[in-house]
């Protein structure tokens, strides 16, 4: 997580974000004599959970785009799986 609190009432808040401008610059050939170069793209996903003090899962909140969000939860797996 990138940041976790937990409240007075004992109910937990955890997020995990990711921030990330990636590519651009880069020239490419269309195969046919033309070219084109790569734009830039901003890479984002937040998630926010929240918990109660029994720690079972009140609310969550995914916030991002799917470049941001895929890169932030690639090989995460879930507690217990050994995949």
């Amino acid at each position: 997580p990138t940041a976790s609190a937990t409240l007075s009432d004992g109910a937990k808040l955890v997020e995990w974000s990711l921030e990330r401008r990636t590519g651009g610059g880069q020239q490419y050939d269309d195969g046919s004599g033309g070219k084109w170069t790569a734009q830039p793209v901003n890479l984002h996903c937040r998630v926010r959970v929240e918990a109660n003090p029994k720690n079972v899962v009140t609310s969550a909140k995914v916030d991002g785009n799917l470049g941001g969000c895929n890169t932030l939860f690639r090989d995460k797996h879930a507690p217990g799986d050994k995949g």
